[in-house]
């Protein structure tokens, strides 16, 4: 797609390669790292300085059915092409170089239809055990409860419903209804045994996949119900499945979120499918709502990014501050005891950070910091000027990868340096030391860390 005069860069001559399906559902799990060379330049130069010609190799990236679209915004001016696309002398070429393709696939599910054993999904007929599910939220929040279709929640009922199971079969599809029925407790030998803590909607699904071996999911927030429920009952084919779903769904609604479960749950693939992603838009997402209920130890890793298209120091700095003030009332926080469903980032705008309670969604107030106790919630204020105590406690290590020294000294003093609660964190002062250090002195400095040295963006021009 070629731009003369795009509408975010009316000057300038924009150029990028989109991937296209060449039949539906194609790309579905399909990533290819390629790197561009965009150039332009005079065809009939009539003498050396007359050899126009500008160009840039941008840095490689991959793409995939979610973003499939890559290019340079700003590749040249057009005031300095006019003269050549007036006499027909411009020629543009493009060189792109594929350095790599991933699949990212189904894990090993047979198909559906396929299983022998599909009739005897609840079904009383030789069944040899009888399971009663009893949820741990209360059943009348219904909003808190992982999203299920309505058919299948439908055709279920809320009171603790029995299901009619065969130990074999579980015990072949989850280790742990194997552990259970053959450990020679006292569930070995009951006939009805009772499991806690998950929703009957989830887990008529996952027992569903055990006959069937098939299972549908319907959205991230859905897929998060049904990751949790199949870790814990040691399903991998359906764990899986729902990590490789929230890849390919990752958004900048989620992608903090998604971090934090890749995290809980220990999938490297998800977590370097997040970090990739972060890479390429840090500088959209720190000014995007989901940003302020992202957890302290992927904002720590975020800020270790060393290539990407990458905001300003300032901006960084500028972010987290924000981060450490805002005060949700729910705010999802992934740990091994949390049954808390994800939360929604499109109901939180960034208006209502700034004071605009236009698009204002009660179930995402915020409170004043300085009356924690007081009863009513004021939508206007989502920040506060002090630290909310359990953000405070990661910040210090989080400003460890800001890079102080590539600030503007007018900022630090002005906007660092004159903030009594960020310099009573530990290590700030030494931060600051250096930041100062490093203007004073530059590059003739010794035993600069990292944080003297900037980031790289991830276009050269040549």
């Amino acid at each position: 797609m070629l731009y003369k005069g795009h509408p975010d860069n009316p000057e300038m001559l924009s150029l990028f390669v989109k991937m296209h399906e060449t039949t539906p559902g194609c790309l579905r799990g399909v990533r290819k790292k390629i790197q561009l060379t965009l150039k332009v330049h005079n065809t009939n130069p009539t003498n050396y300085y007359n050899d126009f010609g500008v160009g840039k190799r941008l840095h490689p990236m991959w793409l995939s059915e979610k973003h499939t679209e890559w290019g340079e915004p700003a590749l040249a001016t057009l005031s300095s092409l006019e003269p050549f696309l007036n006499q027909n002398q411009a020629s543009l070429s493009i060189n792109m170089i594929i350095l790599k393709s991933e699949v990212d696939p189904l894990p090993p599910i047979a198909a559906p239809g396929l299983s022998p054993f599909a009739s005897y999904f609840n079904s009383p007929e030789f069944a040899d055990v009888q399971l009663q599910v009893t949820p741990s939220f209360e059943d009348d929040k219904e909003d808190d409860v992982p999203s299920a279709p309505d058919e299948v929640r439908n055709a279920i009922s809320q009171d603790n419903p029995i299901f009619y199971g065969h130990k074999n079969i579980l015990s072949a599809m989850s280790p742990m209804f194997r552990a259970l029925f053959t450990s020679g407790m006292r569930e070995s030998y009951e006939s009805v045994i009772t499991i806690q803590g998950v929703d009957a909607a989830v887990f008529t699904r996952l027992l569903r996949y055990c006959y069937t071996f098939d299972i549908q999911l319907h959205s991230v927030r859905d897929a998060y119900g049904i990751l949790e429920a199949a870790d814990r009952f040691q399903i991998t084919a359906v764990r899986e499945e729902a990590l490789r779903y929230m890849r390919q769904e990752i958004t900048h609604d989620n992608v903090w979120e998604i971090w934090s479960w890749a995290d809980k749950f220990d999938c490297e693939k998800t977590r370097q499918a997040c970090l990739e992603y972060v890479g390429r838009y840090l500088q959209e997402l720190v000014k995007h709502p989901s940003w302020l209920h992202a957890q302290p130890k992927v904002i720590k890793a975020a800020f270790q990014i060393e290539e990407g298209v990458m905001p300003s120091e300032e901006t960084l700095y500028d972010a987290i501050m924000a981060w450490a003030k805002f005060i949700p009332v729910k705010q999802f926080e992934p740990d091994d005891k949390s049954n808390s469903p994800p939360r929604d980032d499109s109901k939180v705008s960034i208006h209502a950070i700034q004071g605009d309670t236009s698009s204002y969604d009660p179930a995402y107030e915020v409170v004043e910091a300085t009356s924690p106790s007081s009863e009513s919630v004021n939508a206007e204020t989502s920040t506060t000027a002090c630290f909310i105590e359990d953000r405070k406690e990661g910040l210090a290590e989080i400003l460890q990868y800001i890079r102080f020294p590539l600030m503007d000294p007018a900022y630090l003093a002005n906007n660092v340096e004159k903030d009594p609660h960020v310099m009573g964190l530990p290590g700030v002062r030494d931060l600051l030391f250096e930041a100062y250090r490093h203007h004073a002195v530059g590059k003739t400095m010794d035993g600069g860390s990292f944080r003297c040295y900037p980031r790289r963006h991830i276009s050269e021009e040549y």
